[in-house]
């Protein structure tokens, strides 16, 4: 949570519960969509708080989706990757789906930090 509130330049405070990375997929779509909603365009960097450089991917790819139809989300599993990483994906159904799968994300960034 520092690490979220310490961005510069900040982002606003209905996107800090994201950095609590305790949220089920459906509180983080009501973030992400709903009044106060959090702006999707700082996604990116609240994860890359949560992963910090960290590449998780081989966490993420444990579960079997993210290597058939949910591979598009694998940029959630290593934010920093400017390769990966792709802005134009915000609002599109795809992004949506990736949203289910944030217990996942989640779990693989704690597992980075334990």
């Amino acid at each position: 949570m520092n690490c979220c509130q310490n961005l510069d330049p900040p982002v606003p405070e209905a996107c800090l519960k994201i950095c609590t990375l305790d949220n089920s997929p459906k509180e983080f779509k009501n973030i992400a969509f709903k009044k106060p909603k959090c702006p999707m365009k700082h996604l990116r960097r609240l994860l890359t708080c949560a992963a910090g450089t960290k590449d998780v991917r081989s966490c993420c790819e444990k579960d079997e989706s993210m290597l058939g139809n949910l591979n598009h989300c694998i940029q959630f599993c290593y934010p920093s990757n400017d390769d990966l990483w792709d802005s134009r994906f915000y609002g599109k159904g795809r992004f949506v789906k990736c949203m289910d799968k944030v217990p996942l994300y989640s779990e693989c960034f704690y597992e980075h930090w334990v």
